[in-house]
């Protein structure tokens, strides 16, 4: 290892964030089921109080409570402001086929443009494949295989959608 990649190791190895106040994983900008109970655009977590506290925080479910990752809280590269509650983003460590990449989803607000940009600059500069919405509508940021299979995925995942409608 060079100076350089074992002062970036230090460096996460060092940064240790919590979720301390922010609670957007369950607000509803996520999907998913706590207990038979679906989360997802417009519905929060059926155990999030009104104080935005778990309210079964002791026995909350493995999947997905547990296993979420949010990537501010799991990579100290992305900015301490970029915390989801106060850059109105959660943005979340994705894969698909052999390509890695960050899904990076809108939390009630516009997103505002400085957080678009260093996500912009950030992800060229370094290789790393991206999907955004901006009021809902998708879009991409990557290498052309990635697009391409990412477009794919979300056209079967379209069709199944319609299939899965007219039955």
């Amino acid at each position: 290892m060079t100076e350089e990649e074992i002062s970036d190791q230090e460096l996460l190895n060092s940064v240790k964030r919590e979720c301390g106040d922010c609670h957007k994983c369950c607000e509803g900008w996520l999907t998913g089921f706590a207990y038979g109970f679906e989360f997802n655009q417009g519905r929060p977590c059926q155990f999030l109080s009104q104080t935005k506290h778990c309210t079964i925080y002791e026995r909350r479910p493995y999947s997905p409570c547990q296993t979420y990752k949010c990537e501010w809280l799991a990579n100290p590269i992305i900015p301490e402001w970029m915390k989801p509650n106060e850059s109105n983003v959660i943005v979340s460590g994705r894969s698909l086929k052999e390509h890695l990449y960050w899904d990076i989803i809108e939390c009630g607000t516009k997103m505002d443009s400085s957080v678009l940009n260093w996500f912009f600059l950030f992800c060229l500069a370094n290789g790393i494949n991206m999907v955004y919405r901006i009021n809902g509508s998708l879009n991409y940021l990557g290498s052309e295989k990635f697009i391409e299979d990412y477009k794919a995925a979300v056209e079967i995942g379209i069709q199944g959608l319609m299939e899965n409608q007219n039955k």
